[in-house]
């Protein structure tokens, strides 16, 4: 007769405003997280050591990155000052050298704007293969309604699914 080891669920839901995500998930078993509140190194001792990822979008991206973004392909084509560059390259270096020393690779992906992507998110939408999950609409011709579905997300409690402000307005609007 053999024994095996439980193994933590590969898929489960955390209430993080009912239980501490570090709490919840053993440390040390997650082999990528995708960062998009800049909090990824808060979670490090949760990351597989020498085999896990960490991807942000939140944090500030080094200076040569931001450099390169087209965020200053701008037609007088900006240039970030020597003193900031340095200085964000720093911060994404000491982000860098924290993460490596829990085993994990760490890097920060600036998000490039494309009418193309877009365009093919849509085509996935139409044709059922990318299920959106909406949580709060709200239509952009009635204020209040505004109002509530921001403050879900400006109160850091983003509810379930994504905020959606319909631009069209109503038939019965003046």
């Amino acid at each position: 007769m053999s024994t095996s080891k439980a193994c933590f669920p590969c898929r489960q839901v955390i209430d993080y405003t009912k239980s501490e995500p570090k709490d919840a998930i053993p440390h040390g078993s997650v082999d990528f997280l995708f960062d998009t509140v800049g909090l990824a190194m808060e979670y490090l001792c949760l990351m597989r050591p020498k085999t896990s990822r960490i991807i942000s979008i939140s944090t500030l991206p080094s200076g040569n990155l931001l450099q390169d973004s087209s965020v200053m392909r701008l037609p007088h084509r900006p240039t970030l000052p020597f003193v900031y560059k340095q200085a964000l390259n720093l911060l994404d270096g000491v982000r860098k050298l924290r993460a490596r020393r829990y085993g994990v690779e760490y890097s920060y992906m600036f998000l490039e704007p494309s009418g193309k992507d877009l365009d093919l998110l849509r085509e996935y939408v139409e044709k059922g293969k990318l299920k959106p999950v909406v949580g709060t609409t709200a239509n952009m011709w009635d204020i209040e309604d505004v109002r509530k579905a921001c403050q879900v997300v400006y109160s850091n409690r983003g509810g379930l699914g994504k905020v959606v402000i319909q631009v069209v307005k109503p038939e019965n609007a003046q």
